[in-house]
């Protein structure tokens, strides 16, 4: 054997070996475990008092109200009243910080601001409950390219109300109990309310009599209550609606035949000396406006006196609180026209013009002339204060009102009451200022349509 070739054949180890030879396995190297988040760390005694707050606060009722929408919600306000006591008592504070904020879209339909905030609680031990983040949006400009400043401002409340929503679980409802205590009264929730609403508004149309529908009004105030506010100044308005034109059908100058859709003359009941006057300068004011004017006549104290007799009025001071209380504002500046409040202050002005209108009875003087003992009754009625506004609708308001009365109408008896009010309005057309032609010419025949399809329908 060669000895050469032999030893050529070894293979030196210590040189790398080639690449193409197989690969030779490691050893498995052994695994470093993750580091495991440290654990919240949530304080007894925080959390003790956050649960007793959760317990404490109970429901908020939903007082306000999106008319676009048609939804009612929790206010802020409302929420903040509750809490803010409970958060003292207890001993907590709540911190807000924003931490970024940021343009969700911007385009040419405007941009949205989104602002991130961190909510930390703290006791007054000064224990800390772990951070929470929170994100709120606000639109910061439209369309149009109108910026709105308070867009940050609404992004802060707006965390802050749904954070403290969620973390106390505060629970919204439209059946709350109003007052504290005894006597509290629990509004029933919309869906339930119906029956009795629909029940109250017909036994308000089916009145015949102002006597009969006040009669109604004293025995209907606690069957009211249980409705929830809004539906309850809807009756209301109805009630008022109906009052104003009981009063006025009892001096019409005209009737409805309902053969023949035609109106019919009848002895003339109005004062003839009732002198008309232009109404531009009273209906160019606002219903809070109005109802400071009328609240400092002494006629408008005894009409409150002889027609709403559970209001004590005796000055202007009296006047304006029965105004409040019927409007169901706190304030006379809370009533606004497009709201609740602003109907029902309508249709008191209307149901105190046909209390003017109405012929007063007077006993004579002593010593007064037999002339004067024989004077017209209806001549009696005191003059208008001077300055005094004029409750007379414009054109324009007028023709509203009735779209909206043809618009409700929709019951087979529904047909006799339009004809009647339309009736026993025409004095009051009388002294509205038309234009060419009358306004009223198309609300007559739209009347006459609708009688025709109620009686069709029945």
């Amino acid at each position: 054997m060669n000895v050469q070739t032999t030893a050529e054949k070894v293979v030196d180890m210590s040189e790398p070996a080639p690449n193409n030879l197989p690969a030779v396995p490691s050893a498995p190297q052994p695994k470093t475990p993750a580091a495991k988040p440290e654990p919240k760390h949530f304080p007894p005694r925080l959390a003790k008092a956050l649960l007793a707050i959760t317990r404490e606060i109970g429901l908020i009722g939903k007082e306000g109200r999106n008319d676009f929408q048609r939804y009612n919600y929790a206010r802020w306000e409302d929420i903040n009243d509750k809490l803010s006591p409970l958060l003292a008592e207890h001993g907590i504070l709540i911190i807000q910080s924003e931490t970024s904020r940021s343009l969700l879209e911007e385009n040419d339909k405007g941009s949205t601001l989104a602002i991130v905030y961190e909510f930390t609680i703290v006791n007054e031990h000064g224990e800390q409950w772990p951070p929470i983040t929170w994100t709120a949006i606000s639109r910061l400009r439209d369309q149009k390219g109108i910026t709105d400043d308070k867009a940050a401002a609404k992004c802060h409340t707006q965390a802050e109300k749904y954070f403290c929503i969620k973390q106390f679980k505060i629970r919204t409802s439209d059946a709350i109990d109003n007052d504290a205590g005894d006597g509290a009264v629990t509004h029933l929730p919309k869906k339930d309310s119906t029956p009795l609403y629909k029940t109250m508004q017909a036994e308000i149309y089916a009145a015949r009599s102002v006597v009969e529908l006040q009669t109604w009004g004293k025995g209907a105030i606690e069957r009211a209550k249980v409705l929830p506010p809004d539906w309850q100044a809807h009756l209301r308005l109805r009630y008022n609606e109906k009052m104003a034109d009981l009063k006025e059908a009892s001096q019409t100058t005209e009737t409805w035949d309902e053969q023949t859709g035609e109106l019919t003359p009848t002895p003339e009941a109005w004062d003839k000396e009732m002198r008309p006057e232009t109404s531009s300068k009273w209906e160019d004011m606002s219903p809070a406006q109005q109802a400071g004017i009328l609240c400092n006549e002494p006629a408008f104290w005894r009409f409150l006196n002889d027609t709403h007799s559970q209001f004590a009025v005796n000055g202007a001071d009296s006047a304006a609180a029965a105004v409040r209380a019927h409007c169901i504002v706190d304030s006379r500046a809370d009533i606004k026209n497009g709201h609740p409040s602003g109907k029902l202050w309508r249709a008191l002005v209307a149901e105190y013009r046909a209390w003017q209108r109405e012929p007063a009875v007077t006993e004579p003087a002593a010593g007064a002339t037999q002339e004067a003992a024989k004077a017209p009754a209806n001549n009696a009625n005191p003059p208008a204060p001077a300055g005094a506004a004029d409750p007379i609708p414009t054109a324009e308001l007028y023709a509203a009102d009735w779209n909206a009365r043809i618009d409700r109408a929709s019951r087979p008896e529904h047909a006799n009451q339009i004809g009647e009010q339309w009736a026993s309005e025409k004095r009051m057309r009388e002294l509205i200022t038309w234009g060419d032609p009358p306004e009223w010419q198309a609300i007559k025949k739209r009347i006459e349509k609708a009688i025709a399809e109620l009686k069709a329908a029945g």
